[in-house]
């Protein structure tokens, strides 16, 4: 039963496709290259939309902990400002 196994197994692995050969994984730096707005950016969303004056951030990155703490802001934000920012990515770091 065992010979009948590795053959099965070997027979498999010679017609695996192109796309297993080679490393199973690729890692990429996903924390570079990120632009930040604070507040509202009509067409944001949009891939074509130009940020390039936008602040350039690293990930992690948490805009409201810049802000003052103050008890007039809601506990839900830890006592800082809340409200809205954009984060966008235009490209993917290389492979390392």
């Amino acid at each position: 039963m065992s010979k009948a196994i590795f053959v099965l197994a070997a027979a498999w692995a010679a017609t695996a496709p192109a796309w297993c050969d080679g490393p199973a994984r690729q890692h990429r730096n996903f924390d570079d290259q990120w632009h930040f707005y604070k507040g509202d950016a009509k067409g944001a969303e949009q891939p074509a939309f130009r940020d390039s004056a936008w602040r350039s951030v690293r990930l992690p990155h948490d805009w409201s902990i810049e802000g003052p703490y103050s008890a007039d802001h809601a506990s839900g934000t830890g006592y800082l400002p809340g409200g809205v920012g954009w984060y966008r990515k235009s490209t993917i770091s290389p492979v390392t």
